[in-house]
């Protein structure tokens, strides 16, 4: 912020001027018109209102600068939130994606299971029923000789 900032700021002139011209007309009243003390007293009216001005315009801009920052705040934290939540999301859904491969495994294994049982009980009924007829072939082939011919 500078000299010129300030004394563009709104009123600040007319403030200075009407300020200085009741400063003159008091000394004027006085009968001190241009005298030391009149000088004096216009500069300490001056002085006095720049600090006063500087001092507003400085809360003003520190003020608008920290709403500016809590706007930006918001807007980044709004983004921040919304990243948190989508790997959240993303790490749901690849659990859940995990477990569905598992389960679809899982159930792959026992179809390949329940054909295995299948085709070993269906060996077994063939076996057990084989072991269990009379011999239907050559008296030789039940006793384990065979005849040469």
């Amino acid at each position: 912020m500078t000299q010129a900032n300030l004394e563009a700021t709104p009123g600040y002139q007319f403030n200075l001027s009407q300020g200085l011209k009741s400063t003159q007309n008091s000394a004027a009243a006085r009968g001190l018109g241009l005298s030391g003390a009149a000088m004096k007293g216009a500069a300490t009216y001056a002085t006095g209102l720049a600090d006063s001005t500087y001092q507003s315009q400085f809360n003003m801009d520190q003020t608008g600068k920290t709403n500016t920052f809590n706007k930006l705040l918001g807007a980044s934290q709004l983004g921040e939130n919304a990243a948190a939540q989508t790997g959240s999301f993303g790490t749901t859904t690849a659990n859940q994606i995990g477990q569905n491969t598992i389960g679809a495994g899982n159930a792959t294994a026992g179809a390949y299971m329940a054909g295995a049982n299948g085709v070993a009980s269906a060996a077994n009924g063939v076996g057990n029923y084989m072991q269990n007829q009379p011999c239907s072939f050559s008296a030789e082939a039940c006793t384990g000789t065979l005849a040469t011919a």
